[in-house]
């Protein structure tokens, strides 16, 4: 289910921005974590490849 919610209508409520500026930082620390996650597992197959070798 998507909910599709434009920042610049005026029928919007602070209670709404707040939320929508929520689900912003949300999707940017999701965008991060899997990011440092990606590193990680990179990280982790070489040092199990350096390990076996």
């Amino acid at each position: 289910m998507a909910l599709k919610v434009e920042r610049e209508n005026p029928e919007l409520d602070e209670p709404m921005l707040e939320f929508i500026n929520w689900l912003e930082e949300l999707r940017r620390l999701r965008n991060e974590f899997d990011a440092l996650l990606c590193q990680y597992e990179e990280k982790r197959a070489r040092l199990i490849e350096s390990l076996q070798e």
